[in-house]
């Protein structure tokens, strides 16, 4: 009769909310599970992996990385997720270009706004060199929200008084 050697991978979750890094309900494992077809189990603070699969080692640091965000303060979003697993399913070098990516605003919520792509990263980079920039781009892509979070978050560190917002000419 043959052994089965369940090896397994455990990160700890020590002094992390739970609930800011697993969601509601654990609705960030699910996630994690339904992407990486991998079982994930919680036992106290410990996150058990099972490290048989070819996808356990990404999915290390994928959880990795959320744990890092929870221990930050912040709460892990679906996004935040969806982004890493992006960033990170090319191997070592996503998972490393997504860490230097610059967390420019936190709401009152710790809810963290970053840019979710290499253009809204160029986009918020012209916005702090620029006094005037002008985008131009398909609906729904962040455009404006992004700016008002680049002003937010100047009034935030006192770069400027005010912001005056306004309707968009067309």
């Amino acid at each position: 009769m043959k052994r089965k050697t369940n090896k397994k991978r455990i990160l700890s979750m020590e002094g992390i909310d739970q609930v800011k890094l697993l969601g509601i309900g654990d609705r960030n494992l699910r996630i994690l599970e339904e992407y990486f077809k991998e079982k994930i189990v919680v036992r106290g603070n410990d996150i058990i992996v099972a490290d048989s699969s070819r996808h356990s080692e990404e999915l290390a640091k994928v959880m990795g990385r959320l744990i890092e965000i929870a221990g930050e303060g912040h709460t892990v979003t679906e996004g935040d997720i969806l982004t890493i697993i992006k960033h990170g399913a090319g191997g070592d070098d996503g998972i490393e270009e997504l860490e230097e990516t610059v967390v420019f605003y936190s709401t009152s919520h710790r809810k963290r706004i970053v840019p979710r792509s290499p253009r809204q990263k160029e986009y918020i980079e012209s916005i702090t060199k620029n006094d005037v920039v002008f985008a131009i781009g398909p609906a729904g892509t962040g455009k404006t929200f992004l700016a008002i979070a680049s002003a937010l978050a100047a009034l935030k560190r006192r770069e400027i008084e005010r912001i005056f917002v306004s309707r968009p000419v067309v």
